[in-house]
């Protein structure tokens, strides 16, 4: 698609998805061709547990913090969300749908591997850096995953 991945923003989002494809456990959340701009604040990519000796998406992203890459581990899952709890939210959809939005009562397993064990999202200050910034945080991730044992076993983890 023409202007598809066009623009500064495009090209340092391409770079970040052509070096990060070359890390062991990364799995990359591909852009849907419906796409006509690239834009975004911050990129999500998902890790394999199992790649980094059990560790969690926000283990990891601690250790990226640690070697200077601004990340954090996403959103929690819609069925853990506060804004959601109707015990804990006023907004109108959690009373208006009180009885499915109950905790105790919903699980979506899927989500809640993802949003608690796999995501991480790359703070837009890594790709205002330009190259090098990118370069930098994916060199930081490679190097979390082959030390990722490391961290596990610091924190007591057992692997996935």
């Amino acid at each position: 698609m023409a202007g598809r991945r066009s623009g500064p923003r495009a090209t340092r989002n391409g770079r970040c998805q052509d070096l990060a494809r070359g890390v062991p456990g990364v799995r990359l959340l591909e852009p849907d061709e419906r796409i006509t701009r690239w834009s975004f604040y911050c990129y999500v990519l998902l890790i394999e547990p199992e790649a980094f000796a059990g560790a969690s998406g926000e283990l990891v992203c601690e250790a990226l913090e640690a070697e200077g890459v601004g990340c954090w581990p996403g959103y929690p899952p819609m069925s853990r969300y506060d804004l959601f709890q109707p015990s804990l939210s006023r907004l109108p959809v959690a009373l208006a749908y009180s009885a499915r939005l109950d905790p105790a009562r919903t699980s979506f397993p899927v989500a809640e591997r993802l949003a608690l064990r796999q995501t991480v999202y790359l703070d837009e200050n890594v790709f205002r850096a330009g190259r090098r910034g990118i370069e930098d945080a994916v060199e930081a991730l490679a190097k979390v995953q082959r030390h990722a044992a490391e961290l596990t076993g610091a924190q007591g983890q057992r692997p996935a």
